[in-house]
């Protein structure tokens, strides 16, 4: 049987179900930093492209996708 792909939010759920409670934990706190990182970048573009204000620099706007891309990186060599 073939299952549908799920969000990374509802594997937290199931693995908190089960009983798994710090992957859990981990992974939700993993999609709340992607995501508010995210969120981040975005607001801050858009007020950039509207307003044109000289007070936001670009790399002040790039900021937190370079820090989700050190997170990226600190995940993917990290050893298990």
């Amino acid at each position: 049987m073939v299952s549908a792909p799920t969000s990374p939010t509802i594997v937290s759920i199931q693995l908190y179900q089960e009983g798994e409670k710090c992957p859990a934990v981990l992974r939700l706190i993993w999609i709340i930093t992607v995501l508010s990182l995210k969120f981040v970048f975005e607001m801050l573009l858009c007020r950039k492209l509207v307003q044109q204000s000289s007070e936001l620099w670009y790399g002040l706007i790039i900021s937190p996708l370079f820090i989700l891309l050190q997170f990226l990186m600190i995940r993917a060599c990290r050893v298990n």
